[in-house]
Order: C-alpha cells, then sequence, then structure tokens
C-alpha cells in the first residue's frame, strides 16, 4: 500500500468509463446479498472519504451495526478491466469480496455514469432535503385479527398466549 507516498486527487480521469463489479475477479460468485448490500452502502452514502492515487483509490465505509466504531478502510488497486488487488478491514473483506468494496465499486460507477469530473464533497444532513416523510415502506405483513397470537417470548413465557 503504497499510496501514502503519491499525490492524492479526487479527480475521477483515471477511473474507467466502465467500471463496474465485474472487475472483481470472481465476480460471478458473489451472492445475491453481498450485491444488495454493496448496492444499500451506495444509496445510502455509507461509502466516503474517496481518494484517488494514480491507480489506487481509498475509501472508507461506516459500519452499519457498530456505529461507535471507526469506519472500515477500503483499498482498491484498477488494472485495465479488473482489480488488481481489493482489501477491506472487515472480517470478509480480508480477501477483497465484501459488500464493502462491491459498494465502493457501485460508487464509483455512479459517479462516472453521472459525469462527476472528482468526488463531490460530502453533504451535511442539513444541505439535503429532509427525509423524515419518505415512508420506509412495508416492514410488517398485515394478518387477519383472528391469527394474532399475544403472547411472551418463548423463554419467558409462563402461561399459555391469548388467542383470538
Amino acid at each position: 500500500m503504497a499510496a501514502q507516498n503519491m499525490i492524492t486527487s479526487d479527480r475521477l480521469e483515471k477511473i474507467p468509463d466502465n467500471i463496474s463489479v465485474s472487475y472483481l475477479p470472481e465476480s460471478k460468485s458473489l451472492s445475491q446479498r453481498i450485491l444488495g448490500k454493496g448496492l444499500n452502502y451506495y444509496t445510502q452514502s455509507y461509502i466516503h472519504d474517496i481518494q484517488v492515487f494514480e491507480d489506487e483509490i481509498v475509501a472508507k465505509c461506516w459500519r452499519s451495526m457498530r456505529k461507535n466504531e471507526n469506519p472500515h478502510k477500503l483499498h482498491i488497486e484498477i488494472g485495465e478491466e479488473k482489480l488488481l488487488e481489493s482489501f477491506c478491514t472487515c472480517k470478509a473483506g480480508m480477501n477483497g469480496h465484501c459488500s464493502h468494496i462491491v459498494g465502493l465499486l457501485k460508487t464509483l460507477q455512479g459517479l462516472k455514469l453521472h459525469n462527476f469530473k472528482q468526488v463531490p464533497d460530502q453533504q451535511s444532513c442539513t444541505s439535503m432535503p429532509q427525509q423524515w416523510h419518505i415512508p420506509r415502506g412495508a416492514k410488517i405483513a398485515p394478518v387477519p385479527v383472528n391469527q394474532v397470537v399475544v403472547a411472551k417470548p418463548l423463554e419467558n413465557r409462563k402461561r399459555r398466549p391469548v388467542l383470538c
């Protein structure tokens, strides 16, 4: 990781226009779960502090579960039509095929598709439109009232549940 000796930039001209998840060496073997989580990291702006070097890209990804811990550090080296090296500090990222790396590739792909010439600055939440009115979607499926069971969890239950 010789990135510290190189001049950093936020210019995207060194990144190929057709960059995508297919640049990963074993992209066909990635599960739908990893691809979906990587897409969520891109759409929810978890990827930040993107620095572009000669042929390397260094970024950070906010943690999705342990918010008070430091973000994951991402590192990729881009060759022609494939990644030469990819690394993430998460447990699954030692081989470079984790959802954080997929999120970084999706972020770079999105920046190139929207014709950005450089990495945009991270906007604060007060600079963006308010989000509280946007529904989260259906999380709990509706059921008929006669199928509702009112009970404590199984390990704490002392009596039978209440049925309709």
